[in-house]
């Protein structure tokens, strides 16, 4: 078509240094990276040596050394300023590991604000942390079982750092995208011996009774369900009439027993509710 550059002359003009290209990427964003050989090592190097000016950023590639610059950078740091994942069929433990499920992200308008409902990523170890310190002690006490004051990294960690095949958290986050807070978690925990999860819920005062640990659990139930998982178990206190509700808005049938003075609830999939 007459007027357009020839490609190699489009290219010359586009063409820019790796820092300059780096410094094009937000917070909150995605950055997909070519695979195996069709990874661009320099900028990749220019990426790893700029890590420390980053916050909140998903990095995604395929079939990459465990030696790259950005493997190295993931194994040495906790603070998670970068999700950096290296997708494979299994990890080198052998252990599943799935892609990140798009499909589970969902946002809902609740008394006039945008909530985004999504899986954890690593990243959000900061944002989950300080969900847990903004809970009421009773809530506290409903989510742990124990009263507690402080948060660490491995009280976190587990909600954050997932699989989200055998194990999977989804999030309820307000505010402007990549910066967003968590007033809502919904977990899952796999126990392999009977292909059952145990699930656990945490909504920050503020935003309870307004549907949010319902839709939590409606995700948590679709992710199970996809991943061939056969149901759900939770512990709880007899009176949290709350789990109990979550239970029952399930499509199946819930079993209730008592054991040490708890509510064990538990659902399979495929006892589905007739009319």
């Amino acid at each position: 078509m007459a007027g357009n550059l020839y490609w190699a002359d489009n290219y010359v003009q586009k063409r820019c240094t790796a820092e300059d290209a780096i410094g094009h990427i937000r917070p909150g964003q995605r950055v997909f990276i070519g695979s195996s050989c069709g990874e661009p090592q320099h900028l990749v190097k220019t990426l790893a040596e700029a890590t420390a000016w980053f916050t909140d950023l998903e990095i995604v590639r395929l079939m990459s050394l465990e030696t790259a610059p950005l493997s190295l950078i993931a194994n040495r740091t906790r603070d998670q300023r970068l999700n950096i994942r290296s997708f494979t069929s299994r990890t080198r433990k052998g252990s599943l590991h799935g892609v990140y499920p798009l499909r589970l992200e969902e946002t809902l308008e609740i008394e006039g604000q945008t909530i985004t409902i999504r899986p954890a990523k690593p990243v959000d170890e900061r944002r989950i942390q300080e969900h847990f310190y903004t809970l009421d002690k009773d809530d506290i006490v409903s989510r742990f079982f124990h009263e507690k004051t402080s948060f660490v990294t491995d009280d976190v960690g587990a909600v954050s750092q997932v699989d989200y095949i055998e194990n999977l958290s989804i999030l309820a986050v307000v505010g402007e995208f990549g910066f967003g807070k968590v007033v809502g978690i919904g977990e899952y925990l796999l126990d392999p011996s009977c292909n059952l999860a145990e699930v656990a819920f945490s909504v920050s005062s503020a935003w309870q009774g307004k549907g949010l640990g319902k839709r939590l659990m409606t995700k948590l139930f679709e992710g199970a369900r996809d991943n061939g998982i056969a149901g759900f178990t939770a512990y709880t206190a007899p009176d949290n009439q709350g789990m109990i509700s979550l239970f029952n808005s399930l499509p199946v049938h819930v079993f209730t027993a008592m054991e040490d003075g708890m509510a064990a609830l538990s659902c399979r999939f495929d006892d589905i509710k007739t009319n």
